[in-house]
Protein backbone atom coordinates (compact mmCIF):
# COMPACT_ATOMS: atom_id res chain seq x y z
CA UNK A 1 0.00 0.00 0.00
CA UNK A 2 3.11 2.58 -0.62
CA UNK A 3 1.82 3.81 -3.39
CA UNK A 4 -1.21 6.00 -2.37
CA UNK A 5 -2.47 8.77 -4.49
CA UNK A 6 -1.80 12.08 -3.90
CA UNK A 7 -5.94 13.00 -2.89
CA UNK A 8 -6.12 9.92 -0.94
CA UNK A 9 -6.73 12.61 2.07
CA UNK A 10 -9.90 13.46 0.97
CA UNK A 11 -11.88 10.62 1.59
CA UNK A 12 -10.80 10.46 5.35
CA UNK A 13 -12.15 14.49 5.72
CA UNK A 14 -15.23 13.56 3.93
CA UNK A 15 -15.75 11.05 6.67
CA UNK A 16 -15.05 12.91 9.48
CA UNK A 17 -16.82 16.42 8.31
CA UNK A 18 -19.93 14.23 7.73
CA UNK A 19 -19.50 12.23 11.21
CA UNK A 20 -18.71 15.59 12.93
CA UNK A 21 -21.61 17.79 11.57
CA UNK A 22 -24.31 15.55 11.96
CA UNK A 23 -23.56 14.30 15.62
CA UNK A 24 -23.12 18.34 16.34
CA UNK A 25 -26.35 18.96 15.10
CA UNK A 26 -28.08 15.69 16.76
CA UNK A 27 -26.74 17.02 20.13
CA UNK A 28 -27.74 21.05 19.45
CA UNK A 29 -31.47 19.67 18.50
CA UNK A 30 -31.05 17.20 22.05
CA UNK A 31 -30.24 19.87 24.07
CA UNK A 32 -32.59 22.63 22.50
CA UNK A 33 -35.33 19.54 22.94
CA UNK A 34 -34.46 19.68 26.66
CA UNK A 35 -34.69 23.77 27.45
CA UNK A 36 -37.83 23.81 25.04
CA UNK A 37 -39.53 21.24 27.42
CA UNK A 38 -38.15 22.42 30.50
CA UNK A 39 -39.87 26.26 29.30
CA UNK A 40 -42.91 24.48 28.60
CA UNK A 41 -43.23 23.09 31.96
CA UNK A 42 -42.32 26.35 33.74
CA UNK A 43 -45.03 28.19 31.70
CA UNK A 44 -48.21 26.63 32.96
CA UNK A 45 -48.28 22.64 32.51
CA UNK A 46 -48.42 20.48 29.74
CA UNK A 47 -51.39 21.87 27.89
CA UNK A 48 -51.26 22.94 24.51
CA UNK A 49 -51.86 26.46 25.11
CA UNK A 50 -48.46 26.24 27.54
CA UNK A 51 -46.47 24.20 24.73
CA UNK A 52 -47.57 26.99 22.02
CA UNK A 53 -46.62 30.31 24.21
CA UNK A 54 -43.63 28.43 24.90
CA UNK A 55 -39.86 31.29 23.88
CA UNK A 56 -38.55 30.34 20.40
CA UNK A 57 -35.31 28.48 20.46
CA UNK A 58 -32.16 29.92 21.80
CA UNK A 59 -30.01 31.53 19.33
CA UNK A 60 -27.13 30.00 20.96
CA UNK A 61 -28.86 26.57 19.40
CA UNK A 62 -29.43 27.79 16.26
CA UNK A 63 -25.83 28.96 15.58
CA UNK A 64 -24.25 25.53 17.01
CA UNK A 65 -27.36 23.92 14.70
CA UNK A 66 -26.34 26.49 11.70
CA UNK A 67 -21.85 25.16 12.10
CA UNK A 68 -22.44 21.91 11.74
CA UNK A 69 -24.80 22.02 8.80
CA UNK A 70 -21.89 24.26 7.16
CA UNK A 71 -19.62 21.82 8.54
CA UNK A 72 -21.91 18.70 6.97
CA UNK A 73 -22.16 20.89 3.70
CA UNK A 74 -18.44 21.07 3.14
CA UNK A 75 -18.47 16.81 3.99
CA UNK A 76 -20.76 16.75 1.14
CA UNK A 77 -19.13 18.41 -1.15
CA UNK A 78 -15.62 16.48 -0.62
CA UNK A 79 -17.34 13.44 -1.59
CA UNK A 80 -18.59 14.64 -4.70
CA UNK A 81 -15.38 16.52 -5.61
CA UNK A 82 -13.36 13.27 -4.53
Amino acid sequence: MGTESKNAWRWKWTLALLNIGVLGMTIALLIAGYEQSFIEKAIGGSTWVDILQHKPIHPFYQQCIGVCCLVTASGFGFTYYC
